[in-house]
């Protein structure tokens, strides 16, 4: 039986629906970014917490190991081991929430350090609370508007580095739709079939601006609340 099938975006090199593919690849983008942005939050904060509240060796050596990684640029080192152990779902999810942990780690590092000496804190301290309730009952809530800010600037940086990955045959393969790979196959049909490259670009764009800007109302809202 023939029937007709119409295509919204058109159809790739292999007869695939587009607009199907880019669904499927929104949703395999975005549970990337939740997932490596949730490790790096869990990275950053437990890293933080140790260097900034108890200071010392372990402060020095916690600034100076996220010196190192902040000192080349990470999408090389996330090359490296994708392409050392393997391209799954889970390590994309773990190299990448690994490789974005710097950031977060000096924001709540840097708070840390400035309230342990607030008399709130110390008054906690002479009250006979745990270090577990004085981190995450009392210094965490303070640092949550900075903490949310950065976490949602970089969950834009996380699509666009598993999308760049995904460009350079680095990312999940042929088992899941990416839109990288859907950019790195179009860009050779081109003069013939340009919308296989416009829409995944034109859906990354949109998703990336949307992630930015939500970022930049919300800075600007805790700063309003902050004054």
């Amino acid at each position: 039986e023939i029937s007709t099938k119409y295509f919204l975006l058109g159809s790739d090199e292999y007869g695939r629906d587009i607009f199907s593919r880019l669904i499927y690849g929104t949703r395999l983008s975005l549970f990337v970014g939740f997932g490596s942005v949730l490790i790096s939050f869990i990275i950053g904060m437990l890293l933080g917490f140790t260097a900034g509240y108890y200071g010392g060796l372990a402060d020095t050596v916690l600034n100076r190991l996220s010196d190192i990684f902040l000192s080349f640029p990470i999408i090389f080192l996330i090359i490296l081991i994708v392409a050392l152990f393997g391209n799954s779902i889970l390590t994309i999810i773990s190299v990448l929430g690994f490789a974005g942990w710097m950031s977060l780690f000096k924001i709540i590092r840097n708070e840390t350090a400035a309230l342990k000496n607030k008399d709130f804190i110390i008054t906690a301290k002479m009250m006979g609370f745990s270090n577990y309730h004085i981190l995450f009952k009392e210094m965490l809530p303070i640092m949550m508007p900075s903490i949310v800010v950065t976490l949602v600037l970089q969950y834009g940086g996380v699509i666009i580095a598993e999308s760049a990955l995904s460009y350079l045959g680095l990312g999940l393969g042929n088992n899941f739709p990416s839109w990288g790979a859907m950019i790195e196959a179009g860009q050779y049909y081109l003069s013939k079939a340009w919308w296989m490259s416009l829409f995944p670009c034109l859906f990354l764009f949109l998703t990336l601006y949307t992630a930015n800007h939500f970022g930049g109302k919300l800075e600007s809202v805790f700063k309003i609340k902050m004054r």
